[in-house]
């Protein structure tokens, strides 16, 4: 049985890209806004989960902590195009930061 992977990106082709390279290996679901991550939430529960910091003027860290309590054993990705080293402070241990823009293969050695 295949895992699942949500994608939270306002970022249209960067989903595509993760959803592309993750599908045949993974259920992958993609949330654009604050909306379609909790629709989504009622009805699968990711077990890994890659958020944008910046998302349409939300603070994906906040929402990415909202799903984890809501899923707590998901495996949790913070993608930004922010300086890390200042992102890093607030970010709880149980989260992996990705520097944007990003090889796509690195995405994979976290997820994998």
């Amino acid at each position: 049985m295949k895992k699942n992977i949500l994608v939270v990106d306002d970022q249209k082709a960067l989903c595509f890209i993760i959803r592309e390279v993750f599908k045949d290996r993974y259920n992958v679901e993609v949330a654009h806004d604050e909306n379609e991550l909790k629709n989504i939430l009622k009805r699968m529960y990711p077990h890994i989960g890659i958020f944008d910091y910046h998302l349409n003027g939300h603070n994906g860290l906040e929402l990415l902590k909202w799903a984890k309590e809501q899923c707590p054993d998901m495996e949790c990705i913070l993608m930004t195009a922010y300086d890390i080293w200042e992102i890093k402070k607030s970010v709880p241990p149980f989260v992996s930061i990705l520097k944007k823009p990003f090889d796509i293969n690195d995405l994979k050695t976290i997820i994998e």
